[in-house]
């Protein structure tokens, strides 16, 4: 019997109190991941109002599904945001806006992903009470995950269908 080291040995003890647990090792496709984040967020938004989680599982779902698109060559729904802004603001502001474009971007990037970044990066200390629209921030964040997944070819599921049907509600 091969022997084990005390360190070994003690994490066992300090993690499972010493009795041996099975460990279940599943092979899973970040896109399968980010499908389950999007449909539990979907969900909660429907059947409770657990509107951080949404925002968690969600932002977490759209972020995966963002980089598959942008892997793909795909603009993803932060990216279309972004160009849309640019646009808009190259029509008002001409060629200051293209002088500025990392940084219209990079703000609006940080705009778009706040409430998301203020929950998964919540600091009691420095910010000990968060102030954003739950609901709404929650409604975004299902809207640009559910744009990653249609702009990747993806069918929408009965549940994406009647969040993206009842949007406005």
């Amino acid at each position: 019997m091969p022997s084990i080291s005390p360190l070994y040995a003690a994490l066992q003890v300090a993690n499972y109190g010493g009795v041996r647990r099975k460990t279940i090792m599943k092979e899973i496709q970040s896109i399968d991941i980010a499908l389950e984040q999007l449909e539990t967020a979907l969900r909660l938004y429907k059947e409770t109002e657990e509107y951080i989680s949404v925002i968690t599982l969600a932002g977490a779902a759209e972020e995966i599904l963002g980089k598959v698109c942008r892997e793909q060559d795909i603009e993803n729904s932060l990216e279309q945001m972004q160009r849309s802004f640019y646009l808009i603001r190259k029509i008002r502001f001409g060629d200051q806006a293209t002088d500025e474009r990392k940084q219209s971007d990079k703000w609006l990037a940080d705009r778009a992903n706040s409430a998301r970044n203020k929950a998964k990066h919540a600091n009691p200390v420095r910010e000990p009470v968060l102030t954003f629209d739950v609901k709404e921030e929650a409604k975004d964040l299902l809207g640009r995950a559910l744009d990653n997944w249609w702009a990747l070819g993806k069918p929408y599921s009965p549940t994406m269908l009647e969040f993206h049907n009842n949007k406005n509600v």
